[in-house]
């Protein structure tokens, strides 16, 4: 069950992070912009996930 709760999320994150730069690209966002959003959407789903936990 705990791998499972990880898993899941992960897995949805992962797979969006991975081609969000074609899903961005019609919107004229830069490979390297869409690589600074993916890092902080990241980051701030840690943070949310350790403020949601405590």
């Amino acid at each position: 069950m705990v791998a499972l709760a990880y898993a899941v999320p992960s897995g949805v994150i992962a797979g969006w992070v991975g081609v969000l730069d074609m899903v961005l690209t019609p919107a004229r966002v830069s490979q390297v912009d869409a690589g600074w959003i993916g890092f902080w959407s990241v980051v701030g789903g840690c943070v949310v996930g350790v403020a949601m936990a405590r």
